[in-house]
């Protein structure tokens, strides 16, 4: 196996799993509300199940594709069922996307994909529609602080805009379905893997790539610099010096790692020491060479 391959593998895995735990087993199953009717709110429900237990789960919705995400919050109802309504939209817009964000007690915040939901009129009320009023105070919460007052494509005259205002509840930014140019600067985000996941229709889990907001200001003056100099794309270690198996011996002391590879009596790659944060995020150097090798800005690069 490739040393590179090898690295990515390792320290992907090792971040992603060092401070949150193992990959989440969550599940998420939904039947897609495909069409609604414009004016008139719509409940959404999932079933949803995780061995660590369910800590908190949202809705994140937006009206059109270059709108930005507001959320609801989901109650449980009955066994692993979970709910909420969102809000009514106007007959100008012609579709909704809607996802669910759910947090676990380890601290990990997973997604499922995303729905696309058609507004037209109908001759009856969908399902989903017949049954819920606009009549009670709906909040909707803006959790990037971005918004002012309700957008003019939504119809429901009872909303109530609420600011999340809690770094550590910002998970939408943890899985990043917001995109690096809605990411306010004032947040200092630092990009990588910090807990977020993606769980697709078939229950399969995969690493996201997102955002964590409260990295120290030394951290973040000690690393700028970093993100001027990261290579953009994975280097070519096509060699047949690096075709083999290799294994590692790890030892963790406080914020400092050692990584002793079975390499470690070859002229290179031998032996990793270096930096480690709590959430698993490592700054390395290679003895033999002294090259610099981070995953925090995601997949193991080299400086």
């Amino acid at each position: 196996m490739k040393l590179y391959r090898f690295l990515i593998v390792f320290f992907g895995v090792y971040c992603g799993c060092v401070h949150a735990g193992l990959y989440p087993d969550t599940k998420i199953k939904h039947d897609p509300v495909t069409v609604q009717t414009p004016d008139h709110r719509v409940t959404l429900e999932a079933e949803i199940t995780d061995p660590a237990r369910i800590d908190q789960a949202r809705c994140y919705f937006r009206i059109a594709a270059s709108a930005e995400y507001l959320f609801t919050p989901m109650a449980r109802t009955i066994g692993n069922i979970y709910n909420c309504s969102l809000p009514a939209i106007a007959y100008t817009s012609s579709s909704l996307e809607y996802l669910f964000v759910v947090k676990n007690k380890r601290s990990q915040v997973i997604r499922s994909r995303t729905y696309v939901s058609e507004v037209r009129y109908q001759d009856s009320l969908p399902q989903q529609q017949r049954f819920v009023g606009n009549d009670t105070v709906l909040e909707v919460y803006d959790e990037l602080e971005m918004m002012s007052h309700i957008p003019a494509n939504i119809s429901d005259k009872k909303l109530k805009l609420v600011q999340v205002g809690k770094n550590d509840e910002l998970f939408g930014l943890k899985i990043d379905i917001y995109g690096v140019s809605q990411v306010p600067a004032a947040l200092h985000a630092m990009p990588g893997y910090f807990g977020g996941f993606l769980v697709d229709d078939k229950g399969d889990v995969y690493p996201a790539e997102g955002y964590a907001v409260d990295i120290k200001p030394k951290e973040l003056s000690q690393l700028d610099f970093l993100l001027h100099v990261l290579h953009e794309d994975p280097l070519n270690l096509t060699d047949d010096s690096w075709e083999q198996s290799i294994t590692a011996s790890v030892v963790h002391n406080g914020d400092s790692i050692d990584i002793d590879t079975s390499r470690s009596n070859n002229s290179i790659a031998g032996r990793f020491v270096g930096d480690i944060n709590s959430k698993g995020d490592m700054f390395v150097y290679d003895k033999h060479d002294n090259e610099i090798w981070t995953s925090y800005f995601g997949p193991t690069r080299q400086v």
